[in-house]
């Protein structure tokens, strides 16, 4: 499968790639989207380790068309920690712990940033 790019931003959490049906992508297939970085190189033997992938995030496929896929971003955030006490019959027995989370946007979008199919 060919690599996709990014073809339209809609907002900091939902991009357009340039991959549909035609190319297998369906609904819930998860996406790595990065930008190609620097080439390195070995410090030893100067062979080219090939060019750095820039992480924007992760996202996930929520619609499919012929050609092009919407993507979500899939990244969270725990904000906050809430302590609730456990009971059993007026009998406290421990605390349970439960986490608000916050969704994370992707990160630096560009227009042509690259998304490969991890899953």
């Amino acid at each position: 499968m060919k690599i996709a790019k990014v073809i339209k931003i809609i907002d900091d959490y939902t991009i357009v790639i340039n991959q549909g049906e035609t190319e297998n992508v369906k609904i819930g297939d998860l996406f790595l989207i990065y930008e190609i970085g620097e080439e390195l190189f070995d410090p030893d033997t100067k062979e080219s380790l090939g060019n750095l992938e820039i992480v924007k995030g992760k996202g996930k496929v929520v619609h499919t068309q012929e050609k092009i896929s919407t993507i979500e971003s899939i990244e969270i955030k725990k904000t906050r920690s809430i302590k609730k006490p456990i009971k059993t019959f007026s009998q406290f027995i421990g605390e349970e712990e439960t986490f608000d989370s916050e969704k994370i946007p992707f990160n630096n979008l560009k227009l042509h940033d690259f998304a490969k199919k991890i899953r």
